[in-house]
């Protein structure tokens, strides 16, 4: 029988060619098994990718086409156009593509190519431009040496809109040639001609993914759902419209999906990613949200094992792959697996902040700590007029981490940030989570009578199932209010949401924000843990040696 506690280890029509180019970059350099000073962590916090020495000749970073009007459309066109180019490069034999999350940051910044190519670590762009006129659509691109400013290749296709699968199989197919002669990687592979997909979805995909890479700007996540959903509306036969589908609903929670009849969310989520894996098996998006999926929502670990198998056949340098990898690992309780793909990851994708947030939240809840002040550095400038909702997350999690060390002098440092920037933040009119408990549990246990005094009249009843994390429970039993942490354990176990947040590894690992001993002692927390796929999960844990925050005997 397979064993899914410590395991090692169909062709997608969609025209994908250039954002996951940033993707396969670093992954030659996956070997590390700490972190250290010049990991990831510290590489983001200076602004530089980790491998930025490390570049190999059959390297490329595929940049975000631009629009050459003023069009919104043309602008978001234009970069799904690059991710879609990327996707296919990506799975050319031995070339190294940057990910789409740092190459289009990078794209952002004023950099000329030779520092461009050094801190994606590649040594290859390929950019380009479109220009849209009425249905009329003009694509540029060119493939450039970093090094010198050589252009290697440059072709301009003038089309009609409709035809843009043709463009960028043409494309594909092109840079292919190129690449062989020059680097001796691709042979003439590339992205065999797609079946075409009607206009509108393809504009409808690209105007999704572009509302998913923003997903945490107000109203964005719903968006890109709507979007996907309509684009499986318009195509049937779009394999990867119904993978962007599944995911974005896998990664989001029923609360995304009023348009669900009740009680039907989760067997319309599988029935989405039967359908992508049907018209394409080797899906690597539909296969690694199946991992994330079937470890956080319907938890089935034998399932999420097989489908991080297929992924990581399909698609083997794909840093989404590796990032729910790492959630499967920590799941069963593999400390090494879970640091080792969290790091391919990171390093897959180096300017991507949950990648690199996850990275450093999992090594402290094993125990380093070692990059709490890049963190708070790396947030510390935040004002009203720059503030993003990704460095509250930041500042979130450093908080944490200081918790579970219970250094007062880090937490006190990790409060005064976290109220610095919860504050810019109000000013720019963002809304945060969690800032009134988390702060004054930190003020309780510096022993701040405001801390205190806060807990006596607290209510949390109210609280949606979509905002609430175990850490509130664990918080809340800490303070002496265990029925009502257990009210929460239970709300968030109804929604399938047990296992999917960022706090679950302080809370399962040994440290200041443990799950306490009143609440593993409890039947209601026993009953949690016997609900569909948990019991694997703890026989999982308990077999690596994993036992913290797991259920102890009732007394």
């Amino acid at each position: 029988m397979m064993s899914f506690f410590s395991p090692r280890e169909g062709q997608s029509r969609t025209l994908t060619f250039v954002l996951l180019v940033l993707l396969m970059v670093a992954l030659g350099l996956l070997v590390a098994d700490r972190l250290t000073p010049a990991g990831t962590l510290a590489s983001i916090s200076a602004g530089t990718s980790s491998n930025e020495s490390n570049a190999t000749e059959e390297s490329i970073a595929v940049l975000p086409f631009a629009a050459l009007s003023n069009a919104e459309a043309d602008a978001y066109f234009g970069e799904g156009l690059a991710e879609e180019l990327l996707n296919s490069l990506a799975k050319l034999p031995r070339l190294q593509v940057a990910a789409r999350t740092s190459a289009f940051a990078i794209a952002e910044q004023d950099l000329d190519l030779r520092e461009m190519g050094r801190q994606l670590g590649v040594n290859h762009v390929l950019e380009g431009s479109l220009r849209r006129s009425g249905n009329r659509l003009r694509v540029t691109a060119q493939l450039i040496r970093v090094s010198d400013g050589f252009h290697l290749w440059s072709e301009t296709y003038e089309n009609e809109s409709e035809d843009i699968f043709q463009v960028q199989d043409e494309i594909v197919r092109q840079i292919s040639h190129v690449l062989q002669i020059r680097l001796g990687v691709g042979g003439g592979e590339g992205r065999a001609a797609a079946n075409e997909v009607h206009p509108q979805a393809y504009e409808d995909y690209l105007r999704g993914l572009d509302y998913w890479w923003t997903r945490d700007q107000a109203g964005h996540r719903q968006a890109a759902i709507e979007k996907f959903m309509m684009v499986t509306e318009q195509d049937q036969d779009f394999a990867d419209g119904w993978a962007a589908y599944a995911m974005a609903l896998a990664l989001s929670g029923r609360s995304f999906a009023p348009h669900f009849p009740a009680g039907t969310y989760i067997d319309s989520v599988e029935d989405a990613f039967n359908r992508a894996l049907e018209l394409d098996p080797r899906s690597h998006r539909a296969l690694a949200a199946l991992v994330y999926w079937h470890t956080n929502r319907a938890i089935d670990m034998p399932r999420a094992y097989e489908y991080l198998k297929r992924a990581e056949a399909a698609e083997v340098s794909n840093g989404f792959t590796y990032y729910t990898a790492s959630q499967y690992y920590f799941a069963v309780g593999d400390e090494a697996l879970t640091m080792r793909s969290i790091r391919q990851a990171s390093l897959a994708d180096p300017l991507n902040h949950t990648y690199s947030r996850h990275e450093f939240l999992y090594a402290a809840a094993f125990g380093d700590y070692r990059y709490k002040d890049l963190l708070l550095t790396e947030v510390a400038s935040c004002t009203a007029s720059d503030c993003s909702p990704n460095q509250w997350v930041i500042a979130y999690s450093a908080a944490l981490a200081a918790l579970h060390a219970a250094d007062e002098q880090e937490i006190q440092r990790a409060r005064d940030t976290l109220i610095e920037v919860y504050s810019a933040l109000g000013s720019a009119g963002f809304a945060t989570a969690h800032q009134e408990y988390l702060i004054a549990y930190m003020d309780r246990v510096l022993g701040q009578d405001s801390g205190q005094a806060f807990w006596e009249k607290a209510d949390f009843s109210d609280r949606e199932v979509s905002t609430l994390f175990t850490l509130d429970a664990a918080i809340l039993a800490r303070v002496g209010r265990l029925d009502e942490a257990l009210d929460l354990l239970e709300r968030i176990a109804e929604g399938e949401r047990f296992f999917a947040n960022r706090s679950l590894p302080y809370v399962l690992s040994e440290g200041g924000l443990e799950m306490p001993e009143d609440i593993r002692r409890h039947p209601r927390y026993h009953a949690i843990w016997a609900r569909p796929g948990m019991p694997a999960i703890e026989l999982a844990r308990r077999s690596n040696g994993t036992t913290a925050g797991l259920p102890l005997p009732i007394l």
